[in-house]
């Protein structure tokens, strides 16, 4: 990992991965903090590289602008999923939203991450949309985890008339 950074500091896809990896590999560290930070770093750094980025000719405008939504989506997801681990949950809705709903190329585990983060909200509505559209998404993983949820959700969901609003 910290070889990858070494040798191209500034590549995009790799500052990418990383900063989507590694909230997924804290679980139970003492350190985990410090890897949270290094993927918000990273996150950030892949958005203001974005802004840098000098397009190969080969690319067609239309292309690149997809490419950079999708790009900007996973850097928001990253910082969404790093904020919820810290348990800052509005920030982690913010990026998250701005992720699953600005994306060209709408990813389900993007969907997913929101609903979780509006069900620990109290957002029902909302989670069971996001939920649902990720399943619709998918990929079988995500499909499998967000139907999981779906029905942890409506056996935890308050009746009708207790419902919080959004």
């Amino acid at each position: 990992m910290q070889m990858s950074i070494e040798l191209q500091p500034n590549n995009v896809t790799t500052l990418l991965t990383l900063a989507a990896a590694i909230p997924n590999a804290v679980e139970r560290r003492s350190n985990a903090a410090e890897f949270l930070d290094q993927a918000e770093e990273y996150a950030q750094r892949a958005l203001q590289q974005l802004t840098k980025v000098i397009v190969p000719h080969e690319i067609t405008l239309e292309r690149w602008t997809v490419m950079r939504g999708e790009m900007e989506a996973l850097a928001h997801e990253a910082l969404g999923h790093v904020a919820a681990k810290r348990g800052n949950l509005l920030r982690a809705m913010s990026e998250l939203e701005e992720a699953a709903f600005h994306n060209p190329t709408p990813q389900g585990s993007q969907f997913y991450r929101l609903g979780v983060v509006y069900a620990m909200l109290g957002k029902y509505e909302r989670a069971d949309q996001a939920l649902r559209r990720a399943a619709d998404l998918g990929p079988d993983a995500i499909r499998q985890l967000a139907l999981r949820e779906l029905k942890r959700l409506n056996a935890a969901k308050p009746s009708r008339g207790q419902v919080h609003t959004q």
